[in-house]
């Protein structure tokens, strides 16, 4: 009798098929996960930019500038000259204040991700209104 030297053709296609199934049933679950990481991050730089407006407005009430201004400007140590409204930072200021901005190209208040993946920073309205935060997932 011959002893057998290797895999058959039907075992190596069994194989070859389980292997594709398991893929199958496996990729939609990683492509989830990279949606869910553009959205985490989107969701870790609106905290930052909370925080950084909302240490700016203490900031200038500790410095004594007027909160209920329509304009004002405050100097930030390590960052200089920032553009105030009603005590929270402008939209030319805001990108400024953040150490990272995680990847995200910045404009006119928005951080862009990709295409259809942003965080939106809109200044108050008024005196003792908040800025707005609008965040845009369909894209990511």
């Amino acid at each position: 009798m011959k002893k057998q030297q290797g895999f058959t053709l039907i075992e190596l296609i069994v194989v070859i098929v389980i292997l594709g199934i398991l893929a199958a049933t496996a990729l939609p679950k990683f492509v989830g996960v990279s949606t869910e990481a553009r959205v985490a991050v989107l969701k870790g730089l609106e905290g930052s930019a909370k925080s950084a407006a909302t240490m700016a407005y203490g900031t200038a009430l500790a410095k004594a500038v007027d909160v209920n201004a329509a304009t004002a400007t405050m100097t930030v140590t390590g960052v200089g000259s920032v553009d105030l409204v009603y005590g929270y930072p402008a939209t030319t200021s805001i990108n400024a204040l953040l150490q990272e901005s995680a990847g995200a190209t910045y404009a006119a208040g928005v951080w862009t991700l990709q295409t259809g993946c942003t965080l939106t920073y809109a200044v108050p309205t008024g005196s003792g209104v908040l800025p707005t935060y609008t965040r845009a997932e369909g894209g990511c």
